[in-house]
């Protein structure tokens, strides 16, 4: 994985966080069809204002930081009770226990909320 994208998610993070939106979960994907990474973020933001309002709200972040490799085709955003994310925390959690690393092949985990 390139470090350029994982620094730009967590300088993405990092803004979110100082304006106090919460993200619950966060975490780069390697999509096996298009054969690119995707950032996956769960926030409450979502659960209240849609989906639509928060990648407005994270394009709006990335314009101003003019990332180059964060655009808004490669970033999925989630309430933080969408199946797909409880299934990651609760597939992380239990193999966590049997791995010291990242338990997942193609990935990169900033958090994800236990």
């Amino acid at each position: 994985m390139v470090n350029n994208i994982i620094n730009e998610g967590k300088t993405l993070l990092e803004k979110l966080k100082k304006d106090n939106i919460k993200v619950h979960d966060a975490l780069w994907v390697l999509d096996e069809e298009s054969n690119k990474w995707r950032l996956i973020l769960s926030s409450p933001f979502v659960n209240e204002k849609g989906p639509l309002a928060f990648q407005k709200l994270l394009n709006k972040y990335i314009y101003e930081d003019n990332t180059k490799n964060l655009i808004y085709n490669n970033i999925s955003v989630y309430p933080t009770n969408n199946d797909l994310i409880k299934s990651l925390r609760s597939i992380h959690k239990v193999k966590s226990k049997f791995y010291n690393e990242n338990p997942y092949q193609d990935s990169y985990i900033y958090f994800l909320k236990n």
